[in-house]
């Protein structure tokens, strides 16, 4: 830091007179007397100390400005990684459920095939075995049926056996037929 003087009057008492805009640099006697010593190399030092000061306070300012960006940049990508998770989240929670759903109704199905296959199953032994009664009961019901003609008759039918039993037989075919 330096200032150019301009104008100087020096007079015989060792006084140095500057010009107007100079007269910041002069100290009156009680100053000088209340002040120590003033070199140049203490006016450096407090010439950095004040430029460091400054500087200090400029980095601290941009520090403070580029912490407060990278604090908005790093909310934002935080922000958007917390939709990221949310949105990965409901997916895997609806690929499960899909999946859940689908061998749900899988196993559903295959307890539904299971049991028709049962109810198949079923429904020919109850056919054979119907058919074995009726088989069974078709002697019974000839006998049956010339017991009821001789006592509406009172005499033994004429007809051959044989004949009733074709007679009856049809009979039975008729009913297996309707039920």
């Amino acid at each position: 830091m330096s200032k150019v003087i301009r104008t100087s009057v020096v007079t015989g008492a060792g006084v140095i007179t500057l010009g107007r805009a100079d007269e910041v640099l002069i100290m009156t006697p009680e100053e000088e007397a209340a002040s120590p010593d003033t070199d140049l190399q203490s006016l450096l030092n407090v010439h950095a100390e004040r430029m460091q000061k400054s500087v200090e306070e400029e980095w601290e300012g941009r520090l403070r400005q580029e912490h407060d960006a990278m604090r908005t940049a790093a909310e934002r990508q935080q922000a958007e990684l917390q939709e990221q998770h949310q949105q990965e989240v409901e997916r895997l929670h609806q690929e499960r459920y899909d999946e859940g759903h689908r061998d749900g109704v899988a196993s559903k199905e295959q307890e539904v095939c299971d049991a028709v296959d049962r109810m198949a199953a079923l429904h020919e032994t109850l056919k054979s075995e119907r058919a074995q009664v009726i088989t069974d009961a078709e002697a019974l019901v000839v006998d049956l049926a010339i017991a009821v003609a001789r006592r509406i008759t009172g005499v033994q039918a004429q007809l051959d056996p044989r004949i009733v039993a074709r007679s009856i037989r049809q009979a039975l075919e008729h009913l297996r037929e309707r039920s």
